[in-house]
């Protein structure tokens, strides 16, 4: 089932505001194995626009910790509320996350912090039969920075 990503700074009301167009995968799934835990890694995107989505989770326990990396990610000082929907579920309840900045060679990041409901969201999208578009906003009231590299 494919999976698409969206990437949206919004100020003001999320609501009011149009979300960019998907973007495209551009690389196969990678699964990485680990001991203790698992990870599924794809990116999307190209050049400046690239960014890579990471979903890990830890031994048999139903919580996932989501983190996007690229270019052009904003930053904040602490985690902030944050607005994580698919294609099914409009707003994933009580998401949130941390931007970390550009650095020397190393990529910005937003790393989500880990949750319940994020995992009931993408089974609804499988169960409906719907390919996943993932969107991810937040306001600038919140403390979002937007940087670039």
């Amino acid at each position: 089932m494919p999976v698409l990503v969206t990437l949206a700074l919004v100020s003001g009301d999320a609501a009011a505001q149009e979300l960019p167009k998907p973007l495209a995968p551009s690389s196969k799934w990678q699964i990485d194995y680990a001991s203790g835990d698992c990870r599924l890694i794809r990116s999307f995107g190209e050049g400046r626009h690239l960014v890579t989505l990471q979903f890990a989770r830890a031994n048999d326990i139903d919580e996932l910790v989501m983190a996007l990396g690229g270019r052009e990610m904003p930053t904040t000082r602490e985690e902030v509320p944050v607005a994580v929907g698919t294609s099914t579920v409009a707003q994933v309840p009580g998401m949130h996350a941390r931007g970390v900045a550009t650095y020397d060679h190393l990529l910005g990041s937003i790393r989500f912090h880990t949750d319940v409901d994020l995992p009931k969201a993408l089974r609804s999208d499988v169960s409906q039969g719907k390919p996943t578009v993932l969107s991810v906003a937040s306001s600038a009231a919140t403390g979002w920075r937007s940087t670039s590299a």
